[in-house]
């Protein structure tokens, strides 16, 4: 870790006294899917020894947005079918909303606006991954969906010094992630990477979190932040904000760039293509949401 992110990280230690943990299941999970002595029976008889996981896993499988044409009926089929990692992201995904569906920030946070948010996100890094032929779209997707996950956590942790910092965005008409580092010394990103790295994601997942506010700046490669830093602004043109008054920001040269975007004629990014996308892929998403809902 650099010096200047972990003075970040002391930073939200007085903050955050105590960081989330998963549920034990869930960890082990990750643990048996980052092993590469896992077998798929192993991994099935371990999931299966918990039925409501197990559901969980076959309902969302199931859903929409997979659009299988055949129902997924044991979880050995789910992972025959899906993956090792999505059906962790999976798991991983009903647990995370379990455990954070709601924030204490009453007049400022609405849970339903942030979760809708990110499904939007998590749809926009699905469609931009396709684009970009990127190999690891169903993490990308849950990247998608927790890259917001700090905020979150600071309405829980911390809810009067949060709305102080809301207030103050909604005045000054300026990035959050630039008012949460001049109030807090760090940003939500910063909460969240931390986060996820203490989950022990995979590195590229972390990073994508980590990186989201500001991908121009980071030497990753690949670089998954860009993913879902456009996946947020496309979102937001297509009217899924976090915030009700939240300004649409410009997009950055170097994220065009780097994604190869589809532009005009006259050299800008053909943001109807990608909103057309977008609303096409929500429909499924909100889908996977309701489902995801109904699980937990």
């Amino acid at each position: 870790m650099d010096p200047n992110r972990m003075d970040r990280v002391n930073q939200i230690t007085q903050y955050v006294k105590q960081m989330p943990t998963l549920p034990v299941v869930m960890m082990k999970l990750i643990e048996l899917v980052d092993d590469p002595n896992t077998t798929a029976p192993k991994l099935a008889r371990f999931i299966s020894n918990d039925p409501p996981m197990t559901s969980k896993i076959l309902r969302l499988a199931n859903s929409a947005f997979f659009g299988f044409p055949h129902k997924i009926g044991t979880i050995n089929l789910a992972i025959v079918v899906l993956g090792f990692q999505s059906v962790k992201d999976l798991a991983l995904a009903a647990t995370v909303v379990q455990s954070f569906g709601s924030g204490e920030c009453e007049g400022y946070f609405k849970p339903a606006r942030f979760w809708l948010h990110s499904i939007a996100v998590a749809a926009g890094c699905k469609i931009m991954g396709q684009e970009g032929n990127f190999k690891i779209t169903g993490e990308i997707f849950v990247t998608g969906l927790l890259h917001d996950i700090g905020i979150l956590i600071l309405c829980n942790e911390a809810p009067e010094l949060y709305i102080e910092v809301l207030k103050k965005t909604e005045q000054n008409n300026a990035p959050i992630n630039e008012i949460e580092f001049s109030t807090l010394g760090f940003n939500h990103a910063d909460l969240g990477g931390w986060l996820l790295e203490s989950w022990k994601l995979p590195p590229h997942q972390v990073a994508a979190v980590y990186d989201h506010c500001n991908p121009w700046l980071s030497f990753r490669r690949p670089n998954l932040g860009m993913l879902v830093h456009f996946s947020n602004l496309l979102a937001e043109r297509v009217g899924y904000r976090l915030w009700e008054k939240e300004t649409v920001r410009e997009l950055h040269p170097k994220v065009t760039a780097y994604l190869n975007l589809k532009q005009k004629d006259e050299g800008e990014v053909d943001w109807c293509y990608y909103e057309d996308l977008l609303q096409k892929e929500m429909v499924r998403a909100q889908d996977f949401l309701n489902v995801l809902r109904d699980v937990i």
